[in-house]
């Protein structure tokens, strides 16, 4: 299984020779895992000539990149942590964030891992101190990170996320899988991604997959 120093490499050599990330292979594993399914939402979207610029929210060292290791609302002021706005030639833009919450179909709020967001509605929300609308929300991705299988019951669970936040184009990736996620997401039309790890087949499927949906975007 893959470890804590693949997806600390991974990390760094997503987000550029001048960006140095907080996290390390010190740090807990299903952090690194959501930095770096983040990083490939990144690449996917360089690949579709979107520009990718770094953001943080309280001023921090140059050429830091301060991932949140808790769920946290997009316009909190108590903690750094650093995000991605990512333009495209069109004049589109979108930010990427970790672990922000968003506003469900119930008026409940959700943690999303890893989220692509409309930037209009990102900073009215940091301006006003509101979570983002899932309306709002282009692509969410729920990431687990674990040494043994998926039990049903976080199957169960992400179904019902879905349910509520249907809005984006949201997706489970792990870097491990089961003998019912197949069976019990596909019978639900849910997307999901197993054996998710740096340098793996499925690596590359999920970058497809989100430069296509990026791809989509543009052309709406």
């Amino acid at each position: 299984m893959t470890g804590a120093s693949a997806l600390a490499a991974a990390l760094g050599a997503s987000l550029g020779p001048a960006m140095t990330p907080n996290l390390t292979s010190a740090d807990k594993a299903h952090d690194l895992y959501e930095a770096y399914i983040f990083t490939l939402v990144l690449r996917a979207a360089r690949h579709e000539n979107f520009a990718v610029a770094y953001e943080s929210i309280t001023p921090g060292p140059a050429g830091a990149f301060t991932f949140r290791t808790g769920p946290g609302h997009i316009h909190t002021t108590m903690q750094p942590y650093s995000y991605a706005v990512l333009s495209a030639p069109t004049g589109l833009e979108f930010e990427a964030h970790v672990g922000v919450r968003v506003v469900g179909k119930s008026k409940v709020t959700h943690e999303c891992d890893v989220l692509l967001l409309d930037r209009a509605e990102a900073v009215t929300c940091r301006a006003r101190r509101h979570d983002p609308r899932h309306t709002k929300a282009r692509l969410a991705v729920e990431c687990k990170f674990y040494s043994a299988s998926l039990g049903l019951g976080e199957l169960r669970s992400f179904i019902g996320l879905t349910a509520d936040i249907a809005r984006p184009t949201i997706r489970l990736v792990s870097n491990v899988s089961s003998n019912s996620m197949a069976r019990l997401f596909k019978s639900h039309r849910r997307l999901w991604e197993d054996y998710l790890t740096p340098g793996s087949l499925a690596e590359e499927r999920f970058l497809g997959d989100i430069s296509s949906e990026l791809h989509r975007l543009q052309s709406q």
